[in-house]
């Protein structure tokens, strides 16, 4: 996906609601104008607050040339300012703070294109900064919002004429992993299946015009079919996640001395041992994790080489070496308590790390794990009733083994929250909802039971 600015000599409106530290300012050429209240100047330019309520009249009342200049000098200046993920899809997870300084800005600005899209001529550059918008707040745990840029850039999509393949495919494709980390499964599945479409078509529509397709164009093909692997392989469709892992597997390795792969290889690797592991193979499965992890570190992004950790440990604890598990998850805890903090994958990790240290008779090492998962989960924009049942289940079975008289409250905490999930109506979307509603029949309140509450692509 290219990168696309604008250089103007133009200095226009910064238009959008406050989101955070984001103030609404004019920026004008500081010879013109003569104002006491200026707030700070940079590179020869004032820049003044104003009352929201005075933006949203001058915005109402600017007319359509107006419009569209201020909304062009806003969206270049976001370009150049937001980081941009690069063509290969690699996580924007080393440039967070580039990030956080901005996504504000990508906050207001789908904010204003949505209240004046009738007005606006809307181009493909907005679509790429959404996409980035949203892929840094997935990276961070952050799912709602994240989804609600990626289904406003979906729309945009719709509204450009002949809007690129690649890029509706780039909108799918993150679409497919926020749905996935929420679980629901099913449309992750659709949005992916269709990304592998859109990217299938471009390579296609080169090939009619006699032009051959290039490195980054079949990479963006393999990494849409090692997502549809990842997601097949948490629906168990095994055989179709293996022909999905080969097929990318295959044109990376065409590509493999053209450029430095060895980041996205990683990224098949795991997922054939994840195919592997969860079909019990545990030999196959664990020299494809080793494969993984013999990739140089620095060449690996850190939240996905603690997924590698993760789930390498996760098969070790249901293989039943729980030894060999706590030092693979204590790998994944230490980067992502490192790198991510307050997160959804922090927590799940400090979980399964619990669970080897209960397995091994460490029932307070156990218990303090667990009380510090549900710290991070109960941080106001992560609170997922799944997520926040599951751990509590987990901490009243290590409180009932110490004897600790708070477990049976705990547990009914726990049983209330599973109870209310599996009664709302977004568990119907869920992958799992059939197994929820069986074992709430049996009433079961065993740990399967609470692990079904958890999506873990």
């Amino acid at each position: 996906m290219a990168s696309i600015s604008f250089r103007d000599s133009n200095h226009g409106l910064q238009i959008g609601d406050n989101h955070g530290s984001i103030n609404a300012e004019f920026h004008l050429p500081a010879d013109r104008w003569n104002m006491l209240d200026h707030t700070s100047s940079h590179m020869n330019e004032f820049a003044f607050k104003i009352h929201r309520e005075l933006r949203r009249r001058i915005l109402i009342t600017a007319k359509p040339d107006d419009l569209q200049q201020a909304f062009k000098w806003a969206l270049m200046r976001l370009r150049e300012s937001f980081p941009h993920q690069s063509p290969l899809a690699e996580p924007l997870s080393r440039k967070w703070k580039e990030c956080g300084q901005w996504i504000s800005h990508v906050m207001s600005v789908k904010t204003v294109t949505a209240s004046f899209r009738t007005k606006l001529q809307v181009p493909e550059i907005l679509v790429e900064i959404l996409i980035d918008g949203a892929i840094y707040l997935w990276e961070r745990g952050l799912l709602d919002q994240g989804f609600e840029l990626i289904t406003f850039a979906e729309e945009i999509c719709e509204c450009i004429d002949n809007c690129s393949q690649s890029l509706r495919a780039a909108v799918l494709s993150f679409k497919g992993c926020i749905l996935s980390d929420r679980g629901m499964i099913t449309d992750a599945i659709e949005c992916f299946r269709k990304e592998v479409e859109h990217k299938r078509g471009f390579l296609l529509s080169l090939k009619k015009k006699g032009q051959a397709p290039s490195m980054i164009d079949e990479i963006q093909l393999a990494n849409g079919y090692n997502n549809l692997a990842g997601i097949l392989c948490a629906c168990e469709a095994f055989d179709e996640a293996d022909l999905n892992n080969e097929l990318s597997l295959s044109i990376k390795k065409r590509w493999i001395k053209k450029g430095d792969l060895d980041y996205l290889l990683s990224l098949s690797y795991s997922n054939r041992a994840n195919v592997l592991g969860l079909q019990k193979k545990w030999s196959d499965a664990a020299r494809w994790y080793q494969k993984a992890l013999e990739i140089p570190r620095e060449k690996h992004y850190a939240p996905r080489l603690a997924l590698i950790y993760h789930n390498f440990g996760t098969m070790r604890l249901q293989q039943g070496t729980p030894d060999e598990a706590t030092k693979l998850l204590s790998e994944a805890v230490e980067i992502r308590t490192e790198e991510l903090g307050n997160h959804y994958d922090t927590a799940i990790s400090l979980h399964t790390l619990a669970r080897c240290y209960r397995l091994k008779g460490k029932l307070i090492v156990a218990r303090d794990l667990l009380m510090e998962a549900l710290d991070i989960l109960d941080t106001p924009h992560l609170r997922d009733k799944g997520r926040i049942a599951r751990s509590k289940h987990m901490l009243s079975i290590v409180l009932e083994d110490l004897g600790d008289r708070k477990a049976l409250t705990l547990r009914q905490e726990a049983k209330k929250l599973r109870t209310e999930i599996i009664s709302s109506s977004e568990v119907a979307r869920r992958s799992s909802s059939s197994e929820l509603a069986r074992r709430d029949e049996d009433d079961d309140d065993d740990e399967e039971s609470y692990d079904c509450l958890v999506p873990y692509v």
